[in-house]
């Protein structure tokens, strides 16, 4: 048994290794994308600018793009806070079922504990579900 200890822990290390490789390769490329992203931004919003100038006048158009960049902030932030709202009640709902669980569990453990096939039972219950949520977890 003592030989499998090196084999997994070198294991372990090269998954781990691999997971920080992917996780810095994608913060650079994200960079990139975000700076990339912001520099048509700019040019995207000179360009309306320019256009909107020659029609309307320089501080027409400005107030104008200024206006338009407040209504988009006001619609992202209403956004997130909708996904935010909806997260913290998905959050609530599953802590409330892991309490309400875990009551009926306390509640049930006197009688489990004085029956010894009702322990096993219990015990290989136990590892099924933690099998089961693992898994699902994954998924």
């Amino acid at each position: 048994m003592g030989w499998l200890l090196p084999i997994l822990s070198g294991m372990m290390t090269s998954d781990v290794q691999d997971a920080i490789t992917r996780t810095k390769r994608s913060a650079a490329l994200a960079l990139l994308i975000g700076v990339l992203g912001l520099t048509a931004y700019v040019f995207l919003m000179l360009a309306a600018f320019l256009k909107l100038a020659e029609t309307r006048g320089n501080l027409d158009a400005a107030l104008i793009l200024g206006v338009g960049m407040v209504a988009a902030c006001g619609i992202v932030w209403g956004a997130m806070s909708a996904v935010a709202a909806i997260a913290r009640r998905r959050s609530a709902r599953r802590h409330a079922e892991f309490h309400s669980q875990l009551a009926v569990a306390m509640s049930a453990l006197p009688l489990v504990l004085r029956s010894k096939p009702l322990l096993v039972a219990a015990a290989i219950g136990a590892m099924v579900f933690l099998g089961t949520s693992r898994n699902a977890d994954r998924d």
